[in-house]
């Protein structure tokens, strides 16, 4: 375990350095990309751009023109229980995505075919990739929360928090990939290191902090039913999902290769035993009963013992 301390000390004070050092290497790469945006060679990579983007887009809603139909009948369709609703957003989730698959696969293709500027393709490549993550999460969360329909919607949320909860869906896919993917672009255009990872942790940060105010804002809001208020009070799942986050936030902060491997055994147990409760809640027709605390805590043990083995 000292060794994992020590680690988690010099990754702490390396994040200070890049915070530190940060503004200089901002400024530089500002007067590099202002310069090169000026020069032909970023006009050249700006039009090879929105033909990317012309290219994609064509594709797409040649796509939409045969799809539309069968997705508004999808649409419209009535879901008389909770399997012909799943089937439904089912199909819906295959017709979206497939048009951004098309979307993403011909403007790879098509960018291809062009003599980029150094460096200029993998911006591409990866402003891509991060387009098609942000609207396939989108399209999932629109699919479940269905907050235009709720007889297709596949959990037991209010129409107006449902909403709410896309709009953090989306958000929360957005800052999770730029911070997978944007510290990497700016190592390869500028040999930036502390403006990287000064980055990385304002994105990753801005991420965990939605997260914890999703957490408190959706999670234990509805009222009890007289059942559950007449039992002794459980522990707030609000402050469980919050707990989470911290935690994981906390290990992807220190980045150790232990205390990684032993997060991510202890994030599949929790995850496991929270869809069997709500696999068993769904199939008893009442989400009502909260996530228990001790079920939770009971997987921990042996995880624990790992730890502090390592």
């Amino acid at each position: 375990m000292l060794h994992v301390m020590r680690d988690a000390q010099a990754r702490i004070a390396a994040l200070g350095a890049d915070l530190a050092q940060a503004p200089d290497e901002w400024r530089q790469l500002q007067d590099a990309l202002t310069g090169t945006l000026l020069s032909g060679t970023g006009v050249r990579a700006v039009t090879y751009g929105l033909i990317l983007l012309l290219v994609g887009g064509s594709v797409e809603w040649l796509y939409w023109t045969y799809a539309y139909g069968p997705l508004r009948l999808v649409q419209s369709a009535p879901a008389g229980t909770p399997l012909e609703a799943l089937r439904l957003a089912a199909r819906k989730l295959l017709l979206m995505a497939s048009g951004v698959l098309l979307f993403t696969l011909a403007t790879l293709a098509t960018s291809a075919a062009f003599s980029w500027p150094a460096g200029v393709h993998e911006t591409v490549v990866a402003a891509t990739l991060l387009l098609l993550v942000v609207r396939l999460c989108g399209m999932v969360a629109v699919t479940v929360l269905a907050p235009g329909r709720a007889s297709l919607r596949l959990v037991p949320v209010d129409t107006r928090r449902a909403r709410w909860m896309v709009a953090i869906a989306l958000l929360v896919a957005f800052l999770a990939a730029a911070t997978r993917l944007a510290p990497d672009l700016i190592l390869q255009a500028g040999r930036m290191p502390h403006a990287a990872g000064a980055l990385r942790l304002v994105l990753g940060t801005a991420s965990a902090l939605v997260l914890l105010a999703a957490a408190f804002a959706f999670f234990d809001r509805n009222g009890r039913s007289a059942r559950i208020a007449r039992r002794l009070p459980r522990f707030p799942r609000a402050f469980m999902v919050a707990a989470l986050v911290a935690v994981v936030y906390a290990v992807w902060l220190l980045a150790t290769p232990e205390v990684s491997a032993v997060a991510s055994d202890c994030g599949l147990k929790a995850t496991m035993t929270v869809s069997d409760q709500l696999s068993s809640c769904a199939r008893s027709g009442s989400c009502a009963m909260p996530v228990s605390a001790a079920s939770l805590a009971a997987e921990m043990p042996p995880l624990l013992v790992q730890a502090r083995s390592a």
